[in-house]
């Protein structure tokens, strides 16, 4: 017993013309299948949710390259450079730092 969408092997040719028919009838049946079975709403919510963290990291990596250019960031980056000090405290710091001033 299988559960859920069996997406089904259609014969199609463009050079042919033939098949474009089913194919559109399964893309319908597939629609209405997603709405019933409430599958739509969730991947709506999942894209939604994937738009904002795109926007998010936009947002927080521009934020942080404009750390970077800090005096005080640029003498522990050179530190880093010169492997006297080590990036991922100099991130934790950076972000850290960048909270506290939001």
């Amino acid at each position: 017993m299988t559960t859920g969408w069996n997406p089904p092997v259609l014969k199609v040719s463009a050079e042919q013309n033939t098949g474009v028919e089913s194919v559109v009838d399964t893309i319908e049946r597939h629609h209405m299948y997603l709405v019933a079975s409430g599958k739509l709403d969730a991947l709506k919510i999942r894209m939604a949710k994937l738009d904002v963290l795109e926007i998010l990291k936009t947002r927080l990596a521009d934020t942080m390259k404009r750390q970077l250019d800090q005096p005080a960031v640029q003498a522990e980056l050179e530190k880093v450079a010169s492997k006297q000090g080590d990036p991922y405290s100099l991130a934790d710091a950076i972000f850290e730092q960048s909270w506290r001033n939001a």
